[in-house]
C-alpha cells in the first residue's frame, strides 16, 4: 500500500470511528443545507420551545401531499443516510403539535407536510458547530 493510500484509509477509519463514538455520546452531525450547522448535541432534558431543533420522523406518508406525488417516500421519513429529519421549531399551538422548518427555500418542511405531533419528534437538539 503506497504512503497517501495509508493515509487516506487512516483518516476514512479515523472519521467513522468519531462518528461512531459521537454518535454513541449523543452527538448528531448534519450533512443537509435545510439547517445551518454541522454538529448537534442532543439534550433531551428540557421541554422544546420555539426556535428550538428536533429531530424527528414522519409519522404518516406524503402521497397526499401534491409535492410529494411522484415521491417514495416512507412512512416515517428520513433523510438520505437513514437518520431522522432535523428542523427548527417555528411554532407551538395550543396542541402541542409543532409546525417545524429548515433555512433552505427548498427544505422539505412543515410548508410541505404541515403540523406534526410531538409524539413524533426524536430528540430536542443544540447547535453545538
Amino acid at each position: 500500500m503506497l504512503p497517501i493510500e495509508r493515509v487516506l484509509l487512516s483518516a476514512v477509519v479515523a472519521l467513522v470511528l468519531l462518528m461512531t463514538l459521537g454518535g454513541l455520546a449523543g452527538l448528531r452531525l448534519n450533512l443537509s443545507p435545510s439547517v445551518k450547522g454541522l454538529v448537534f448535541w442532543i439534550d433531551d432534558g428540557q421541554a422544546i420551545r420555539v426556535d428550538d431543533y428536533v429531530s424527528f420522523c414522519l409519522p404518516r406518508a406524503l402521497d397526499a401531499v401534491p409535492e410529494m406525488a411522484t415521491a417514495t417516500v416512507p412512512v416515517c421519513m428520513q433523510d438520505q443516510r437513514g437518520a431522522p429529519l432535523l428542523k427548527r421549531v417555528a411554532s407551538i399551538d395550543n396542541r402541542g403539535a409543532l409546525y417545524l422548518v429548515g433555512e433552505h427555500p427548498k427544505s422539505l418542511d412543515s410548508r410541505i407536510f404541515g403540523w406534526i405531533d410531538s409524539e413524533a419528534i426524536k430528540h430536542r437538539l443544540v447547535r453545538v458547530w
